[in-house]
């Protein structure tokens, strides 16, 4: 990614802050093994994220069995070759596309970037003059046009940026009509390379879906 396009400005911040993955040659695979949780089923995760010249490919392993499931913006959700519904599609676009690293990839497959706000605090805290807590600059990143066929449930995504860390806090789509958010934390550096150990969507601020990760390594693609 290095020697790809210049970024928007947002997304270039973001890739020098996270690290070296998308700065060198060396890194572009990322491996990532953790506990999924969908509803009241229970998973381990082998996931796997690919840069490419024009975008990332996901391969996504359930329970210890082989990377059946796939994504890229191109093709979408795909098992076995064929296109996928219903939840297990909703599963490999959450963790494809809820996620620090497509702030930065969507630009290249032609997303557009709109800064909706800056400085943004939680609607709770008012104009309370002893509020302390986060503040977020927020973009919104809408899906190109064509490919109608696999392009994702949510057209958009509402990236919030914490001022303070420069790193994402949630992101918010829209599923069937809801309103869905993806919460961040438990960042840790390993390496040089910055990545949340625990994400959490919720549903009327109620937890449907969550990954903690286990373990996560880099290495050159092949």
């Amino acid at each position: 990614m290095h020697a790809r396009l210049s970024l928007q400005p947002e997304a270039d911040r973001l890739r020098r802050r996270l690290g070296k993955r998308f700065l060198a040659p060396g890194r572009e695979v990322t491996f990532l093994i953790g506990a999924l949780t969908f509803g009241s089923e229970r998973y381990t995760a082998r996931i796997t994220r690919i840069q490419d010249l024009d975008d990332e490919r996901l391969t996504v392993a359930l329970n210890d069995g082989e990377p059946s499931l796939t994504w890229s913006a191109r093709e979408g959700v795909k098992s076995d070759g064929n296109q996928v519904e219903g939840s297990l599609r909703t599963i490999v676009e959450r963790l494809a596309l809820d996620s620090p690293d497509q702030f930065i990839f969507a630009q290249l497959r032609g997303a557009a970037y709109f800064t909706a706000a800056r400085l943004v605090r939680p609607a709770e805290a008012g104009a309370s003059d002893n509020y302390s807590g986060p503040l977020w600059n927020i973009v919104r990143i809408s899906e190109p046009s064509g490919g109608a066929q696999n392009r994702p449930q949510s057209l958009w995504r509402l990236y919030y940026t914490n001022a303070a860390t420069g790193l994402i806090d949630k992101v918010l789509s829209r599923e069937q009509g809801r309103t869905v958010a993806a919460e961040f934390s438990e960042w840790v550096n390993q390496g040089g390379e910055l990545t949340p150990v625990r994400t959490v969507w919720k549903l009327n601020d109620q937890e449907v879906m969550s990954l903690t990760l286990a373990n996560l390594t880099y290495s050159p693609k092949q």
